[in-house]
């Protein structure tokens, strides 16, 4: 299975290399195809920067852009691969905690969200959700 999915990225890699080579071939091709890639790439990390401080994938969204970014640019392939590095750091220093120590990091994580969560619902809609929780669980 890993052969089949291994050929099948290859042969996608190739088809994007083709057309790239097709868009260059045209007349200011490379000049367009850049602006291109400029402006999707801005708006794919503009739309994850609106994003980060909501619950979501924000941080994920930026990368992404980054990586469209990356396909033309080299201080964004620079930077990507800098991310990379320290995301593959991180997981090699959390794979060498006890299972104990990494399961108090994944609760402590998933409270941060809870609570950004619950603040942004309380100061966006002006309501607190636990306190409408707690009044329903009590007189019901």
């Amino acid at each position: 299975m890993e052969g089949a999915k291994r050929r099948r990225w290859r042969r996608t890699r190739a088809r994007a290399r083709l057309a790239r080579n097709r868009v260059y071939a045209l007349p200011g091709g490379r000049t367009i195809f850049k602006v291109a890639i400029a402006i999707l790439g801005g708006l794919i990390v503009a739309l994850g920067l609106v994003l980060v401080p909501l619950p979501g994938p924000g941080w994920a969204i930026v990368f992404g852009g980054l990586a469209i970014w990356a396909i033309e640019f080299a201080w964004a392939a620079r930077l990507l691969d800098w991310v990379r590095r320290q995301v593959r750091a991180f997981t090699r220093m959390m794979k060498k905690l006890h299972w104990s120590l990494r399961a108090a990091f994944s609760l402590a994580v998933v409270a941060v969200l809870l609570s950004i969560a619950w603040l942004w619902l309380k100061h966006r809609y002006g309501f607190d959700t636990l306190a409408q929780f707690w009044e329903y669980i009590t007189t019901h």
